[in-house]
């Protein structure tokens, strides 16, 4: 697994290091993805659910403008953070073709589970994924 050493769009830091004990969601998305729009508020819902649990929801948006992404998490109403892979250079980092995708990290840091497409992430499937993680 590529190490995470990201910034979000609100200037936050992100590492492998901060995120060790936590089952991290680490989603690769874009606006210009049909799939990716209609997973993004059940991620919204995910976050929700999990706050003060040991559960992050970290994205990664894909080629699109910084000012594309702003405009869009805000009219959204999302709260996620967002790292802006313009690029495209993490997503081929991580070996993502296909959007959406979604990776599940244990609390030890290592990769459990590569997810493409589209999921339910308030649904039943997405929970037990998330408890299961080791």
């Amino acid at each position: 697994m590529p190490a995470i050493e990201w910034v979000d769009v609100s200037g936050k830091s992100w590492s492998l290091d901060q995120l060790k004990g936590k089952s991290v969601v680490v989603n690769f998305w874009a606006t210009w993805c049909a799939p990716c729009l209609e997973e993004l508020p059940s991620l919204q819902t995910l976050l929700e659910f999990s706050r003060g649990s040991d559960v992050v929801v970290l994205t990664v948006n894909v080629k699109d403008p910084l000012s594309r992404i702003q405009q869009f998490v805000s009219r959204n109403g999302f709260t996620f953070p967002v790292v802006s892979d313009r690029q495209g250079a993490m997503a081929r980092q991580w070996g993502v073709k296909v959007f959406p995708t979604s990776v599940l990290i244990s609390p030890q840091g290592k990769p459990v589970w590569v997810i493409e497409g589209a999921v339910d992430w308030a649904g039943q499937d997405a929970g037990e994924w998330i408890r299961g993680l080791p």
